[in-house]
Formats: structure tokens, sequence, C-alpha cells
């Protein structure tokens, strides 16, 4: 049988996605699976599978997928296999706006027991009959008291920064979207928008303030 493997999580250095007898397998390596076990244990990922929130995966112990003979491969788990599959740059404004709060919510949910989420991509997130869910298990990371949240730059770049540019100036963000996978940099938008735009609290403290921020650094 021939395995396939998902372009879109090769930098991942936790475990990969790849298709295998036309199903969805992700591999878990050596470096994650402690905090896979921690979580595992904590009945984490059932509670968000069972919310709806977490895209529904079972580990599975295929003979045939054991041969390909993995590096550093500790465990493989097999994924719900989504009839429709879309990309952010193909979303539209309340599709974005919806993925965006539900990732907020989902950091919010997590935060509570102790957990956190250690990037914010929008390719993280499906829709499935129409409602976002999350598919990337080993981006569910254990949170230390205090840490401040590393994937805040990503989730501007990515969510708020395209739905401020169609919001603040009538402009589609698909287009550019598609030409950088990476979402709307703070620098660009920030570019674009006028002194009254960032008379509001969030644009001023999450794309002037952050652009600032950067471009110090």
């Amino acid at each position: 049988m021939t395995l396939i493997n998902d372009p879109s999580s090769f930098r991942d250095d936790a475990g990969q996605i790849f298709n295998f007898k036309n199903r969805i397998f992700r591999s878990i390596k050596n470096n994650y699976i402690e905090n896979y076990n921690f979580l595992e244990n904590q009945d984490i990922y059932q509670i968000l599978i069972n919310k709806n929130l977490l895209i529904n995966s079972w580990e599975v112990k295929d003979q045939n997928l054991i041969s390909q003979k993995f590096e550093e491969v500790n465990k493989f788990l097999e994924h719900e296999k989504l009839e429709n599959w879309t990309y952010p740059y193909e979303w539209t404004f309340s599709q974005l706006k919806n993925a965006a709060i539900f990732h907020l919510n989902f950091q919010l949910f997590l935060l509570e027991k102790n957990i956190s989420l250690k990037d914010a991509s929008a390719y993280n997130i499906q829709f499935k009959n129409n409602k976002p869910i999350f598919i990337d298990i080993l981006s569910i990371d254990k949170y230390s008291d205090g840490e401040y949240w590393y994937a805040h730059k990503q989730f501007c770049e990515n969510f708020l920064n395209p739905l401020v540019l169609c919001a603040k100036k009538g402009v589609n963000f698909n287009n550019w979207f598609r030409g950088n996978l990476e979402g709307i940099h703070t620098k660009e938008i920030s570019k674009l928008l006028g002194f009254f735009d960032f008379l509001s609290p969030t644009l001023f403290f999450h794309i002037f303030l952050l652009n600032r921020f950067e471009e110090k650094s």
C-alpha cells in the first residue's frame, strides 16, 4: 500500500499527517509522547471530542502501517475523514470570523484545564456540518503557570488582520491570504489603517502596538 505524506504538516516536529489505505493517520514522535500521554491520561482528548471541539481520533496498531519504518515514531492515530476540506483563503468573511471566535473560545476552554494551544494557524480548523472544529491534536500542549500565549502574533496574522482588512477597508482578504499562506503581517495591515482606526482599543493594542514592538525587535 502506498503511503502519501500530507505536505501541509511538514513543519510539525511532533508528528505528521499522511494518507494510507484512503484513511487519515497521524504519527506521534518520541519528543511529543510525554505530552500526549499526559493529556490522554487526563481524558482531555475525549472531553474535547465529546464536545465536538476536536476531530474524532483514536489510536491504531496497523501492522502494514508499522512496517513502514517511521523514524522516532511512538504511536499512530487515525482521524475521522471529513467529507469536505477547505482552506482559510477560500472562506467567506463569516466563516473566518466564526473560526476566529471558535479558536479563542477553544483556547479559553483549554486554559481552564491548564492546557494551551502552542500555535494559532487558521489551517488547524475545518468545518464539519458548517461548524468549526479543531483538527491538529499535536497543537494542544501543557500550560505553565504565568506563561504568555506564544501564538498571539500568529492569531493576529491568520485571523484578526484579514478580518480587519475586510471590515475596515472593504478589501476581501482571500487573494491576499492566498498569496501569503501565513496570513497578513501586522506591518502590512498597520500601513493601511488610519488614525481614527486606531482609536479602537482592539486595533490599538493588537495591531498598532504589536507592530511597534516588532519594529523595535
